[in-house]
């Protein structure tokens, strides 16, 4: 009997291993979209932003279901729904807010320091 329950379970985890193998993979549409809009609202209002991500966390709530979301539904869903039997994953493109600022470099590169291009 013992034996029974530890194949069944040993069963289980593997097949939970396989169902659960696209829940990350994929193109985590609902977050994404998250990150537009918070990126658009910073170019409208960078003090809303710091206040709605960092003293009042409405951003990282927002973030947090957007990625159960697409954990749970959507990513498996795409994943074997489609990419797994095309051969090729599907991508967000990302919207680009319209800015009177452009960053040049991030100082994170070969120069030091950080450009900013204002037009």
């Amino acid at each position: 009997m013992q034996r029974i329950q530890i194949r069944l379970g040993v069963a289980a985890m593997a097949a939970a291993v396989v169902l659960f193998a696209g829940c990350y993979s994929g193109p985590r549409y609902l977050s994404r979209s998250v990150d537009d809009t918070v990126n658009e609202l910073y170019t409208d209002s960078p003090i809303l932003t710091a206040v709605c991500s960092d003293i009042v966390p409405v951003v990282p709530l927002i973030d947090s279901v957007a990625f159960l979301g697409d954990w749970l539904i959507l990513n498996p869903v795409q994943f074997w729904g489609s990419d797994v039997w095309h051969g090729e994953g599907a991508a967000y493109h990302h919207s680009n807010p319209p800015s009177q600022k452009e960053v040049l470099w991030s100082g994170l590169g070969s120069g030091s320091g950080y450009a900013l291009k204002v037009r």
